[in-house]
């Protein structure tokens, strides 16, 4: 009899791929369509790019924890990636509902400055999005590297 685990793993990384292919089709439909690169449909991309990167990072981590989850073990750096990759996607995908919120926040705000409603101040805010979530998910970094060091020096 197969388990519940792989059945739940299976639906969970179906789910995943389905979700990981509807937010690509719509991220080429943006990058593709000319009339589509506005700046509320450029912050939607940018969810779209980190969404995909997630369901990526998370259907690998699904399968790598139910099919070998001794390979969380086995070395520092696999153990060290595999704790911080999920927590910075995560972090990414949050911080761009945080970006996404504070540029519709500016437009409404500030209706006539045109600053906010351009490519450039979107391309702006991303990148600070970007730099911010890399150094605030540092320290998760240096904890996990610390926690698998110590794990493989017991084993």
């Amino acid at each position: 009899m197969v388990e519940a685990s792989y059945i739940i793993t299976m639906v969970n990384v179906s789910m995943l791929l389905l979700a990981l292919l509807l937010m690509l089709i719509y991220l080429l439909a943006v990058i593709l369509i000319r009339r589509f690169h506005t700046a509320n449909n450029i912050l939607t991309g940018n969810f779209c790019l980190i969404g995909i990167i997630c369901c990526a990072v998370w259907v690998i981590y699904d399968l790598v924890y139910v099919f070998n989850p001794e390979i969380f073990v086995q070395s520092t750096v696999m153990c060290t990636l595999i704790g911080y990759l999920p927590e910075t996607v995560d972090c990414l995908l949050i911080y761009s509902f945080v970006t996404i919120t504070i540029n519709r926040f500016f437009t409404i705000t500030y209706p006539n400055k045109r600053l906010f409603k351009r490519q450039v101040w979107c391309f702006i805010s991303l990148a600070v999005q970007w730099t911010v979530t890399i150094v605030v998910a540092m320290p998760i970094l240096v904890v996990y590297f610390r926690v698998s060091v110590s794990i493989i020096h017991k084993s």
